[in-house]
């Protein structure tokens, strides 16, 4: 977490600094971003960064929580997630294309996440709450999806769970590895149906 004095700097200087760091960490990744960089750029003293953050790392998971706070409220502040009974199926497919959708909206934050998957032990560190909290939430979705009846009540939730996840992180890795030909939202509406369509209906004939 960044320190006070940091917290106590105007708005406009705290977040002069948050997007120059948000522009070093897209384009480079976490071991060849550089802070000497993001101070020349930000106008400001190396002393001054370190009275500020305690190293790279602090600045790079503020920069993370940062993203996720916005994704969070570009999730929550969507009217179809706010109907707490909706089909299981249906409330995936629109947290699977809202997710498509701000990575699209947003390419600076989509190449410092794609940075960050290909860095599993960097990925670990920051993410280590994160992952537990995403766990608790996808499962609380699939007991809300058994209780009124649309996924069966014999499955293996915890297996569920953590296979849901993964299936939503490779969907941020197809992504990101395609992202070039994502012009319009056709293409991952056709790719989240197509997801949604295997989980619904399995692929035995």
């Amino acid at each position: 977490m960044p320190k006070q004095t940091f917290l106590n700097l105007p708005e406009s200087k705290k977040n002069t600094i948050i997007e120059i760091a948000i522009d070093e960490f897209a384009e480079y990744d976490f071991t060849s971003a550089s802070i000497n960089r993001i101070v020349e750029k930000a106008n400001i003293a190396k002393g001054s960064f370190y009275q500020y953050f305690t190293d790279k790392l602090d600045l790079f998971s503020y920069v993370i929580d940062s993203i996720g706070v916005k994704k969070m409220e570009y999730f929550f502040n969507n009217e179809l997630l706010k109907e707490k009974d909706k089909d299981f199926f249906i409330y995936l497919k629109t947290l699977f294309d809202l997710g498509l959708e701000f990575a699209i909206k947003n390419p600076r934050f989509s190449a410092i996440g794609d940075k960050l998957y290909k860095n599993d032990a960097l990925r670990k560190k920051i993410y280590g709450e994160l992952e537990t909290k995403s766990y608790d939430f996808m499962k609380q979705l699939i007991l809300q999806g058994q209780s009124v009846g649309s996924i069966r009540k014999d499955i293996n939730v915890d297996l569920a769970t953590h296979l849901l996840l993964h299936l939503n992180f490779s969907l941020g890795e197809i992504y990101y590895k395609t992202h070039d030909e994502w012009h319009d939202n056709e293409k991952f509406h056709k790719l989240t149906n197509d997801v949604i369509d295997i989980l619904q209906n399995g692929i035995k004939k």
